[in-house]
């Protein structure tokens, strides 16, 4: 991507001013005396960054103002909800002790028109469970929902949003943004199979018969107003499925590998606009 911020962790080229060069000094040097009496200075053109950056600053906004359109309604259904019953909360319990999370988070039974999710604006999490949804589901398909809504809180997906919508508001114009972003959300949502079918493996079958359920109520309401996790498509689905009904799963990377990635990740991006910069050309004097 073209550099937006330059770091300064390598000298930056010198710049050389039309005073300091000296006549005669070498071939390619020209220089030409101008009299008093030459024709007027030419009027400033506009910087030819000035139109870009308009356009620019017009698209992040425009993603801004969406964003918290989206925010905005997702609030407004939350207060129309209900807290969960004791054995709602009984099964959140059981599935966030067997993940591992320590903190359970918070149950919010909406009528419709939002998918499941984990939503956590500024406070404690929030498991958003909508209960059209849970009326087609049976008892054990309502418990693999559960466990892959606390996978992505186990996984602190909820904070990769924040990154997310950051970087679409600097990167609106860039495709392979809105690509990356995508396959990013298909890429947690393969993390938490693998983490459900890992932890549950005797609801293999409830797990699949759920996935399938969610993604037909998903794709059945408008939730382009409303922020939520990718809906799969039948090439990402067939995927999913495949994946939970096989028993050997893929392995992760080694904590360490991860931490290294993620090293070199930042330092290339952080020295990216400093290497791409354009070497500064020669200024006239006055």
């Amino acid at each position: 991507v073209p550099p937006v911020i330059e770091i300064g962790l390598l000298p930056s080229p010198p710049v050389v001013r039309g005073q300091d060069l000296i006549p005669g000094t070498g071939p390619w040097i020209h220089v030409q005396e101008v009299s008093a009496g030459g024709s007027a200075p030419a009027e400033p053109q506009p910087h030819p960054l000035s139109v870009p950056l308009v356009v620019w600053g017009l698209g992040a906004m425009g993603v801004t103002v969406l964003g918290t359109i989206r925010t905005r309604r997702l609030v407004r259904l939350l207060a129309d909800g209900r807290p969960g019953d004791a054995e709602l909360r009984s099964r959140i319990e059981a599935a966030a002790t067997t993940l591992g999370v320590r903190r359970p988070p918070r149950v919010r039974i909406v009528p419709k028109g939002i998918p499941p999710m984990v939503w956590a604006g500024m406070g404690r999490a929030t498991l958003v469970l909508p209960q059209d949804l849970i009326d087609r589901l049976a008892g054990p398909q309502v418990q693999a929902l559960i466990a892959h809504e606390l996978a992505h809180l186990k996984r602190r997906d909820h904070w990769t949003r924040f990154a997310e919508f950051g970087a679409a508001v600097l990167f609106w114009w860039y495709p392979v943004m809105w690509w990356a972003r995508r396959r990013l959300r298909v890429a947690e949502e393969l993390c938490c199979d693998s983490v459900v079918s890992q932890l549950f493996p005797t609801i293999r079958r409830d797990y699949a018969d759920c996935l399938v359920t969610t993604v037909e109520y998903a794709r059945s309401i408008d939730s382009r107003f409303v922020p939520g996790p990718a809906m799969s498509g039948l090439s990402d689905l067939k995927e999913r499925i495949t994946m939970i009904m096989t028993p050997q799963l893929r392995g992760s990377l080694p904590r360490s590998t991860r931490i290294l990635l993620a090293a070199v990740a930042i330092a290339v991006l952080a020295m990216a606009p400093t290497l791409t910069a354009r070497t500064p050309g020669v200024e006239d004097g006055t």
